[in-house]
């Protein structure tokens, strides 16, 4: 009876110690995924910003040309 008890404790034990690392790797993996996400959205957004500049200058330098 004491091997049984014994043997559940260490699957009990196994199994917390399975559900860390998995959610260490998960948030990890998640943590990564939003790194990349945010870099993918700031160079889409520096992008846009420096074709609003040189759509701006243009716009502002148009009456002056005139």
């Amino acid at each position: 009876m004491a091997f049984v008890a014994a043997f559940f404790a260490g699957a009990m034990v196994a199994v917390v110690v399975a559900a860390f690392f998995a959610a260490v790797i998960f948030m990890a993996f998640f943590l990564f995924a939003a790194d990349f996400a945010m870099w993918v959205m700031a160079g889409f957004l520096f992008v846009r910003m420096v074709l609003n500049t040189i759509m701006a200058h243009r716009l502002l330098s148009f009456p002056l040309i005139c």
